[in-house]
């Protein structure tokens, strides 16, 4: 099995690489200025793939021979200045990944999205999966990006893709890192 990546270089990624690893060939989706230090220690070969998630003809050469496409690329911030390009990374690079897929016929997405994702409210304190996305002056920038980024997903699905969504709450690793999400 192939199996893609998209954010392979961050934490989270490289944690995924390392684990499906026994699973399948691993192959990298990585702008042309990613370090790659997080991966410098692995046993097994990385078949490297440059490209953006802004430039669909970048991913559509990207998928040739994958099997399956793991999307946990994305940017976490809760700066407000940052709001045009959570939408931008978020958004938009999982609508162009899904158009890809759909455009090369590779089926298979597991979609890292964020419990952000599933937002807030002020007259509750729990939620569960039950819980609709509800407007509210609680769900951050970063929360309507992922909500919006998830939808892109489900849309896919919709339209033929087998996927599944993941949303996690805190990531933890044993990474001493400089990027805001660590």
């Amino acid at each position: 099995m192939n199996i893609l990546i998209t954010g392979i270089t961050g934490l989270f990624g490289s944690y995924l690489a390392k684990e499906f690893a026994r699973l399948g060939a691993i192959h990298g989706f990585i702008r042309p200025e990613s370090s790659l230090r997080l991966l410098e220690d692995v046993d097994f070969p990385i078949t490297w793939h440059k490209g953006d998630l802004a430039d669909i003809e970048s991913i559509e050469e990207a998928l040739g021979g994958i099997d399956l496409v793991i999307h946990a690329a994305g940017k976490v911030s809760f700066d407000s200045r940052d709001k045009d390009s959570l939408h931008h990374i978020n958004v938009d690079g999982t609508t162009n990944l899904v158009n890809a897929m759909l455009n090369t016929g590779v089926k298979k997405l597991l979609h890292v999205s964020s419990v952000s994702a599933i937002g807030r409210s002020p007259e509750l304190m729990k939620l569960d999966e039950n819980f609709k996305w509800t407007e509210s002056p609680l769900n951050t920038d970063y929360g309507i990006s992922k909500y919006l980024a998830e939808l892109e997903a489900w849309r896919g699905e919709q339209e033929g893709l087998q996927l599944i969504v993941v949303n996690p709450s805190i990531l933890l690793g044993k990474v001493s890192d400089d990027r805001s999400s660590t």
